[in-house]
C-alpha cells in the first residue's frame, strides 16, 4: 500500500518529484500493487467476507488495483487520484495502528 501511495500521490497533485523515475522500476513497482491489491481481494478478502479484516482486505485491494489500473494505463484524472490517495491512506494507516497496537500487545479490532 505504501508503494502505491508513494506512486500515485504525486501525480494526483500535481508534484514534479517521483519515487522512481527509471521507467522499468515504476513498472515493476505498479505490478506488485496490481499484485498485490489482486490477492487481497479473491485471496484473503473473500475468504474472510464475514470478517472486519476481510472487508479491510477488500477494500484496501479494491483501492490498490484501482490505483495500479490507472498507473498502468496513463490514465490522468486529478480528482479520481486524490480519492485513491485518500483510501490507500486511510487503509495504510488502519493497517499501521493495528500492527503497532499488536506489538504493544494492546488490543485490535476483531
Amino acid at each position: 500500500m505504501l508503494v502505491a501511495l508513494l506512486q500515485i500521490v504525486p501525480l494526483a497533485l500535481d508534484l514534479e518529484w517521483r519515487p522512481l523515475r527509471h521507467q522499468n522500476a515504476q513498472r515493476f513497482a505498479v505490478l506488485a500493487v496490481l499484485i498485490c491489491g489482486l490477492w487481497n481481494v479473491f485471496w484473503y478478502g473473500l475468504q474472510h467476507l464475514s470478517q472486519f479484516w476481510g472487508v479491510a482486505a477488500i477494500g484496501s485491494g479494491f483501492a490498490m488495483i484501482g490505483t495500479a489500473t490507472l498507473l498502468l494505463a496513463g490514465i490522468r484524472q486529478p480528482t479520481l487520484m486524490q480519492l485513491l490517495s485518500v483510501a490507500l491512506l486511510g487503509f495504510f494507516l488502519l493497517y499501521l495502528v493495528t500492527l503497532v497496537r499488536l506489538n504493544l500487545n494492546l488490543p485490535i479490532i476483531r
